[in-house]
Protein backbone atom coordinates (compact mmCIF):
# COMPACT_ATOMS: atom_id res chain seq x y z
CA UNK A 1 0.00 0.00 0.00
CA UNK A 2 1.40 3.35 -0.79
CA UNK A 3 1.75 5.76 1.76
CA UNK A 4 3.27 9.31 2.59
CA UNK A 5 6.58 9.13 3.71
CA UNK A 6 7.99 10.26 7.03
CA UNK A 7 9.85 13.37 6.52
CA UNK A 8 9.45 14.90 10.03
CA UNK A 9 13.16 15.16 9.99
CA UNK A 10 13.21 17.73 7.03
CA UNK A 11 11.18 21.80 7.74
CA UNK A 12 8.70 21.21 9.51
CA UNK A 13 5.74 22.38 6.59
CA UNK A 14 3.66 19.02 6.91
CA UNK A 15 1.95 19.66 3.69
CA UNK A 16 1.27 16.40 1.70
CA UNK A 17 1.49 16.13 -2.00
CA UNK A 18 0.43 13.50 -4.55
CA UNK A 19 2.24 14.58 -7.99
CA UNK A 20 0.91 12.47 -11.06
CA UNK A 21 2.40 12.38 -14.17
CA UNK A 22 3.29 9.65 -16.66
CA UNK A 23 7.44 10.53 -16.81
CA UNK A 24 8.13 8.57 -13.26
CA UNK A 25 11.69 10.63 -13.71
CA UNK A 26 9.83 13.81 -13.40
CA UNK A 27 7.71 12.42 -10.77
CA UNK A 28 11.27 11.44 -8.76
CA UNK A 29 12.70 14.63 -9.45
CA UNK A 30 9.52 16.83 -7.83
CA UNK A 31 9.25 14.54 -5.11
CA UNK A 32 13.04 15.00 -4.18
CA UNK A 33 12.85 18.98 -4.86
CA UNK A 34 9.36 19.29 -2.62
CA UNK A 35 10.51 16.61 0.06
CA UNK A 36 13.82 19.27 0.49
CA UNK A 37 11.64 22.12 1.37
CA UNK A 38 9.60 19.94 3.77
CA UNK A 39 7.03 18.62 1.90
CA UNK A 40 5.59 15.09 2.72
CA UNK A 41 5.06 13.47 -1.19
CA UNK A 42 3.30 10.75 -2.76
CA UNK A 43 3.76 9.92 -6.33
CA UNK A 44 2.01 8.36 -9.09
CA UNK A 45 2.38 7.44 -13.12
CA UNK A 46 -1.42 6.19 -13.23
CA UNK A 47 -3.85 8.90 -12.83
CA UNK A 48 -6.61 6.26 -11.96
CA UNK A 49 -4.48 4.66 -9.67
CA UNK A 50 -3.97 8.21 -7.83
CA UNK A 51 -7.79 8.88 -7.64
CA UNK A 52 -8.54 6.04 -5.74
CA UNK A 53 -5.26 6.62 -3.46
CA UNK A 54 -7.21 10.02 -3.05
CA UNK A 55 -10.41 8.70 -2.35
CA UNK A 56 -8.52 6.81 0.34
CA UNK A 57 -7.19 9.45 2.03
CA UNK A 58 -8.02 12.78 1.11
CA UNK A 59 -8.08 14.23 4.55
CA UNK A 60 -4.39 13.47 4.49
CA UNK A 61 -3.77 15.28 1.32
CA UNK A 62 -3.63 18.75 0.50
CA UNK A 63 -2.45 19.44 -2.83
CA UNK A 64 -2.20 17.20 -6.24
CA UNK A 65 0.10 18.31 -9.25
CA UNK A 66 -0.47 16.66 -12.19
CA UNK A 67 0.51 16.93 -15.84
CA UNK A 68 -2.24 18.01 -17.79
CA UNK A 69 -1.43 15.30 -20.55
CA UNK A 70 -1.72 11.72 -19.65
CA UNK A 71 -3.25 8.50 -20.50
CA UNK A 72 -6.58 7.48 -19.20
CA UNK A 73 -7.84 10.63 -17.68
CA UNK A 74 -5.95 14.19 -18.40
CA UNK A 75 -5.13 16.89 -15.35
CA UNK A 76 -7.95 18.64 -15.70
CA UNK A 77 -10.37 15.90 -15.31
CA UNK A 78 -8.75 14.38 -12.85
CA UNK A 79 -8.30 17.70 -11.07
CA UNK A 80 -12.28 18.29 -11.56
CA UNK A 81 -12.65 14.72 -10.01
CA UNK A 82 -10.09 15.25 -7.06
CA UNK A 83 -12.73 18.37 -6.46
CA UNK A 84 -15.66 16.16 -5.87
CA UNK A 85 -14.17 14.12 -3.74
CA UNK A 86 -12.46 16.96 -1.36
CA UNK A 87 -12.95 20.32 -2.48
CA UNK A 88 -10.12 21.68 0.08
CA UNK A 89 -7.86 19.90 -1.74
CA UNK A 90 -5.46 22.71 -4.13
CA UNK A 91 -4.74 21.06 -7.76
CA UNK A 92 -1.89 22.59 -9.96
CA UNK A 93 -1.64 21.56 -13.64
CA UNK A 94 1.70 21.75 -15.70
CA UNK A 95 2.02 21.22 -19.13
CA UNK A 96 4.64 21.55 -22.30
CA UNK A 97 1.59 23.03 -24.09
CA UNK A 98 -0.35 25.97 -23.51
CA UNK A 99 -3.91 24.12 -22.15
CA UNK A 100 -5.09 26.92 -20.25
CA UNK A 101 -8.23 27.35 -22.35
CA UNK A 102 -9.70 24.75 -21.15
CA UNK A 103 -9.25 24.87 -17.76
CA UNK A 104 -10.08 28.38 -17.61
CA UNK A 105 -8.34 29.13 -14.76
CA UNK A 106 -9.70 26.85 -12.36
CA UNK A 107 -6.87 25.58 -11.23
CA UNK A 108 -3.17 26.74 -11.20
CA UNK A 109 -1.33 26.02 -14.18
CA UNK A 110 2.92 25.79 -14.59
CA UNK A 111 3.95 25.42 -18.20
CA UNK A 112 6.91 23.39 -18.93
CA UNK A 113 10.18 23.68 -18.73
CA UNK A 114 9.75 24.23 -14.52
CA UNK A 115 12.21 26.16 -12.80
CA UNK A 116 12.26 25.16 -9.25
CA UNK A 117 11.92 28.27 -7.61
CA UNK A 118 8.74 28.31 -10.48
CA UNK A 119 7.93 24.75 -8.72
CA UNK A 120 8.24 26.16 -5.24
CA UNK A 121 6.37 29.25 -5.25
CA UNK A 122 3.40 28.17 -7.28
CA UNK A 123 3.04 25.22 -4.47
CA UNK A 124 3.91 27.69 -1.41
CA UNK A 125 0.76 30.59 -3.06
CA UNK A 126 -1.67 27.61 -3.52
CA UNK A 127 -0.96 26.36 0.14
CA UNK A 128 -2.09 27.84 3.66
CA UNK A 129 1.41 28.49 5.48
CA UNK A 130 1.29 25.82 8.58
CA UNK A 131 2.76 27.54 12.20
CA UNK A 132 5.20 25.60 13.79
CA UNK A 133 3.40 23.63 16.23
Amino acid sequence: MTSFPDNSHLKPNKHSIIVVDDDPDLIDLFKEILEKNGYKVCGFTHPLIALEFIQKNHKNCNLVISDYIMPQLNGYELGKKIREIDSNIKVILISAYDDRHENNLEFKFIQKPITINNLIETVEESLPTIKNQ
